[in-house]
């Protein structure tokens, strides 16, 4: 599958605007909660930048439900921000990274470096769910992840999506 498809130029950021905390402040459940919410509107603009998106509110909002009821941070740097949505008028994948990494509570505790957000129609389970298959495996490759946290500009960026995904 050529994730490419779905990754848009406008819906890659190189680096996100959120920043980490610093090191000597205390990382609140607050504290992770307003960066987490910083961090999904920076993925609803990536995904607003497409003009694939109904409500640019309402999809942070459901985001953010979503999150509420599983955490959508993985171990080894990586989240993956996804719902299906009345928001969305067509299938949409989304990439950003932050080079110090921003922490949202993954399990092994480690910052997260790689967000991949995915958003798709409410009756778009088939498609939804094998992008979300062909991903996740994707995303746990140390040496892809590398690669993708080396990419210099977007095209980089979008010519390994292509490569790795065909």
């Amino acid at each position: 599958m050529n994730l490419r498809r779905y990754l848009r130029p406008e819906s890659v950021r190189l680096e996100l605007k959120t920043r980490p905390p610093d090191p000597d402040e205390e990382l609140t459940s607050g504290a992770v909660r307003r960066l987490r919410e910083n961090v999904f509107a920076e993925i609803v603009e990536l995904f607003t930048a497409t003009g694939q998106v109904c409500n640019e509110r309402k999809l942070l909002t459901d985001l953010l439900n979503r999150e509420k009821k599983a955490s959508m941070a993985f171990e080894g740097g990586v989240v993956i921000p996804h719902v299906r949505t009345m928001q969305a008028r067509s299938f949409v994948i989304a990439l950003a990274r932050s080079t110090p990494g921003v922490p949202l509570g993954a399990p092994d505790g480690e910052a997260s470096q790689i967000f991949v957000g995915l958003v798709a129609p409410p009756y778009d389970d088939r498609l939804y769910l094998r992008i979300y298959r062909t991903l996740a495996p994707l995303l746990m490759d140390p040496d892809w992840k590398n690669e993708l946290l080396a990419a210099r500009d977007v095209h980089e960026v979008l010519r390994l999506c292509e490569v790795v995904c065909r």
